[in-house]
């Protein structure tokens, strides 16, 4: 007899059936439910899929016992059923309670982009309800918040060196070792992926690639011409490369920072297309608003150019400290603000003495993320003529700040800034390009206001919430076929 024409008690009958023998599944472990909540989305999958069983004339209270016996697991383990309940009860932020282990080496301290998506990712997921382990290194730790816990792992060698990578490779494996029995976690997310060398595969694993200068590694010659250490970062780099490759193949998702991340890293790496996604890095523009109601053109007859970056060589301020020569003869009273920690500042300090001109600039060293805003505020223009540059996270800050910007027209810095409209674009390693753009900045006033205005607009565009529903979309997708 079929179902469709049997009594709505009878129904749901069936559905307690089916609610019985998940039960059953669920205790013998046949699914492999990691905890309750897998149960329950696997319990509303069979639901769904017997309520599409009742649009079909053929299908009969017989044929139930087929439902969720062995040869027809499938049937509620399917990619199609289970993404579509993901989808239902992630969308809106995620109804989903999910179990999430955010693996990052940066969160108290805001190094650079990876501590402020660390951040950004860890309160958005604990905002909607998830559940969230963060495992950092000790001196990252702050105290346990709401649907927040934090486990430290040792401070490592080498901390504020580029290969403190290495070290915090293996003490994640540790840490995600020793947290494997003490319960399971929908997936796992590395901010920065290199850092999955040596991790198991306790759950999905998902991983940011923040850079390209490893892949896309040039000869030595390219690094003793530009850098001081061109020979040492020369061998990190092929370092690097080398096994930053071997821990992509460990992630079931590779999320780039840029669509030129995502090309560089599919084909240096040869990721597969289908595991590997863009989601731009995010701000969150209302921090930004009070000070922009209050940032006005300044008028004065002296100017401040504000550079921020960790690896100073490499973010170009080399080539910053020589466009200021230029700068100087026709601008005298402009001042240069580097904030940032590097182990090479006193070379970036020799060299502004040898060019005449350290008496211009001021070294700040490591400011509080907090503390930027304010610093923003004094800025007439932000300037980062990067020679690498995978994406580019402070210029969207200074736009959104209603500063004025100058880039490179390297990596992904072309998919935030258009040349004219919301930012200029000089060519990297040129001195003298950059300095003309820095005039020019200075001296045209309605080119800056047009700037600023465009600028801001720019930066709501990548928001954290527009981060977040990327994120989620990914999380839905490797989840669903786990």
């Amino acid at each position: 007899m079929p179902l469709l024409g049997e009594p709505l008690l009878h129904r749901w009958a069936i559905i307690e059936t089916i609610i019985d023998r998940l039960k059953n599944v669920y205790h013998t472990e046949r699914l492999h439910y990691r905890n309750p909540g897998n149960f329950l989305v696997n319990l509303l999958c069979g639901l769904i899929a017997y309520c599409r069983q009742l649009k079909q004339p053929s299908f009969s209270f017989d044929t139930l016992p087929t439902l969720i016996t062995e040869p027809a697991l499938t049937l509620l383990t399917d990619q199609e059923i289970y993404g579509d309940v993901l989808q239902q009860l992630m969308d809106n932020g995620g109804a989903l309670m999910l179990s999430i282990c955010v693996v990052t080496q940066q969160y108290k301290k805001v190094i650079s982009g990876i501590g402020l998506h660390a951040r950004n990712l860890v309160s958005s997921l604990s905002q909607a309800g998830h559940q969230v382990v963060v495992i950092t290194p000790e001196d990252q730790k702050v105290a346990d918040q709401k649907n927040v816990s934090f486990i430290g792992v040792p401070i490592p060698l080498l901390k504020n060196n580029q290969a403190r990578w290495i070290f915090l490779a293996f003490s994640f494996a540790r840490a995600l070792h020793s947290l494997k029995s003490k319960g399971d976690f929908h997936l796992v997310h590395f901010t920065d992926a290199r850092e999955a060398l040596f991790c198991q595969q306790i759950a999905p694993l998902v991983g940011n690639i923040n850079d390209t200068y490893a892949a896309e590694v040039q000869s030595i010659h390219y690094y003793l011409r530009y850098y001081s250490d061109g020979a040492l970062r020369w061998g990190y780099y092929q370092f690097t490369k080398l096994f930053e490759a071997r821990a992509l193949r460990r992630l079931q998702a590779v999320i780039a920072n840029s669509q030129y991340t995502a090309s560089v890293i599919s084909s240096k790496y040869l990721v597969p297309k289908d595991k590997l996604y863009v989601c731009y890095k995010s701000i969150d523009p209302t921090l930004y608003t009070s000070m922009l109601s209050q940032k006005q053109d300044r008028y004065s007859s002296m100017y401040h150019i504000l550079f921020i970056g960790g690896n100073m060589q490499r973010k170009g301020l080399p080539v910053l400290i020589k466009a200021s020569s230029k700068v100087l003869k026709i601008l005298p009273n402009t001042k240069f603000w580097v904030v940032g920690s590097d182990t090479g500042v006193s070379r970036m300090i020799s060299l502004s003495k040898e060019l005449g001109v350290h008496s211009n600039f001021c070294f700040l060293g490591w400011i509080p993320h907090e503390d930027l805003v304010n610093l923003y505020s004094q800025t007439d223009i932000f300037v980062m003529p990067s020679l690498t540059e995978a994406f580019g996270v402070t210029f969207l800050e200074a736009m959104a700040c209603g500063v004025p910007v100058i880039g490179t027209r390297v990596g992904g810095i072309p998919e935030i800034i258009q040349h004219g409209y919301n930012g200029l674009l000089v060519e990297p390693n040129n001195s003298d390009d950059l300095a003309d753009a820095i005039i020019q900045l200075l001296s045209d006033s309605e080119l800056r206001k047009q700037l600023r205005i465009a600028g801001v607009e720019t930066a709501h565009r990548f928001d954290v919430s527009r981060m977040m529903e990327c994120t989620y979309s990914i999380y839905k997708r490797i989840i669903g076929s786990w």
